[in-house]
């Protein structure tokens, strides 16, 4: 079992690591560490022999400002979507080549009182999908990413409304690899299913009777793209995605959420555990890794290694069985 610190001498308590992602072959960790307006976007290499990151390598961490609750990672960690508020009231998201040097960053900026709500790139890491709010609109729309970054406008840069949501503002997005449908998560644990095609129509996921109004603020398709974990209110729902029902409704307490390969469950938890769950979605174990309140998990796309991040910094990457 191997522990991080993240920054050990720069973390503050409150600084939490969330937004954990594996790039594909599993030997880069990314992450964002932060609290409030101010975080350090990170990329560690899992074969490095240095027991700690260098704070100090421009290759392994950016600091910026940011407002964003978790950004959105590309799936190879070279780009990260975040956002920023200007002191106008505008909102500029941002679509940054991390390890770039300069700094390789596109603005979208989305006009007068337009404000990003979530953001989830595509798969295949070409398309970057924005919900937003303009006081009066939600529109969901895709960009290109590569044009975004050639310098091209936002208007010009491939630009397509897909949908429009009329239930609220979009809390989060996501999108799977083997999964034709786009994925939004909404106030009051609902999630819309949305063909980014237009082909068929959109389909709803909410509990006949919420636990709370608290956002959708986790939400991933299980690798094989037949189900969908949504996480609001402290609490995990994971559903079916073809059949609509319900498989999994957790005890509260949840902070985040990953898929295993064959469909089974890594769940972390604010009492610190990491509840493991089976592919039917029972219960099987529980792990304690004495770090304190969980506040990330990552799976590596072989199913072999996991992560967990919490407070002060503290990474605790682990083999799973």
């Amino acid at each position: 079992m191997r522990r991080i610190q993240i920054d050990p001498d720069r973390t503050a308590d409150d600084d939490v690591v969330r937004g954990l992602k594996f790039s594909p072959d599993g030997k880069l960790l990314g992450g964002v560490l932060g609290h409030g307006e101010r975080t350090r976007a990170w990329r560690y290499d899992l074969d490095r022999d240095e027991p700690l990151p260098d704070p100090d390598d421009d290759d392994y961490a950016i600091e910026r400002e940011a407002e964003s609750p978790d950004p959105a990672w590309s799936d190879d960690l070279e780009l990260l979507a975040d956002y920023l508020l200007e002191g106008d009231g505008h909102a500029g998201l941002r679509v940054t080549d991390l390890w770039s040097k300069p700094l390789d960053t596109a603005w979208l900026m989305l006009g007068d009182g337009a404000v990003p709500t979530a953001f989830a790139y595509s798969p295949d890491g070409g398309d970057l999908y924005v919900a937003c709010w303009d006081g009066e609109r939600r529109p969901v729309v895709r960009f290109s990413v590569e044009k975004l970054l050639a310098g091209a406008d936002p208007l010009d840069a491939d630009a397509d409304e897909i949908a429009e949501s009329a239930t609220g503002n979009v809390s989060r997005l996501a999108l799977g690899a083997k999964s034709p449908w786009l994925a939004c998560g909404f106030y009051g644990e609902a999630v819309d299913l949305i063909d980014p095609t237009g082909d068929r129509l959109t389909r709803r996921l909410q509990p006949k009777r919420a636990a709370s109004d608290a956002p959708i603020d986790g939400l991933q398709f299980s690798p094989a793209g037949d189900r969908v974990a949504a996480l609001g209110g402290g609490t995990v729902t994971v559903w079916a995605v073809e059949s609509g029902e319900r498989l999994l409704r957790s005890p509260p307490g949840v902070t985040a959420v990953a898929f295993r390969p064959d469909g089974s469950l890594l769940v972390a938890t604010d009492a610190g555990d990491v509840v493991f769950y089976d592919a039917a979605c029972a219960e099987v174990r529980r792990l304690d890794f004495g770090v304190g309140p969980l506040s990330g998990v990552a799976v590596a796309a072989d199913g072999l290694t996991a992560a967990v991040g919490a407070a002060g910094g503290r990474v605790v990457v682990f083999d799973l069985d």
